[in-house]
């Protein structure tokens, strides 16, 4: 039986202590579980940065990461790509005030193997407000 491949989730975040916990969650969610998930914060001045924590302490994919001065969101993820495990296949971005469906890295990591000429993949997208309402 053909192994799932290793997937790198990362999540550059910056103050979305209301958002963060959601999103957090709909990674831990996912009906794919062969990943490594990482988090880094820029910084943040809110409580994010003690959530993330709390995360991270209760669930060992949780690698966590907090800069020493704000690097901005175009370093940060560079930072996050150079975090990622030499074993990681695929790398999957979540920003800290996004959500994922539980299906979604299930979905995407499939279609990948299936489609090896592709090199990339997106998603469709749901709006939500701040309430997670459509």
């Amino acid at each position: 039986m053909k192994k799932n491949p290793y997937v790198t989730i990362f999540t550059p975040n910056y103050n979305c202590a209301r958002f963060i916990s959601e999103t957090i969650e709909s990674i831990l969610n996912q009906t794919y579980e062969n990943f490594e998930y990482i988090i880094i914060d820029d910084c943040s001045t809110d409580r994010s940065w003690q959530i993330i924590q709390n995360y991270a302490n209760k669930d060992k994919r949780i690698k966590i990461y907090r800069n020493k001065k704000n690097l901005g969101i175009v370093r940060n993820r560079n930072k996050g790509f150079k975090k990622r495990s030499p074993q990681s296949k695929y790398f999957v971005i979540i920003d800290s005030d996004d959500v994922s469906l539980k299906n979604r890295i299930e979905l995407q990591v499939r279609f990948l193997e299936d489609n090896p000429y592709y090199g990339l993949v997106g998603s469709n997208v749901i709006i939500i407000d701040e309430n997670s309402k459509l």
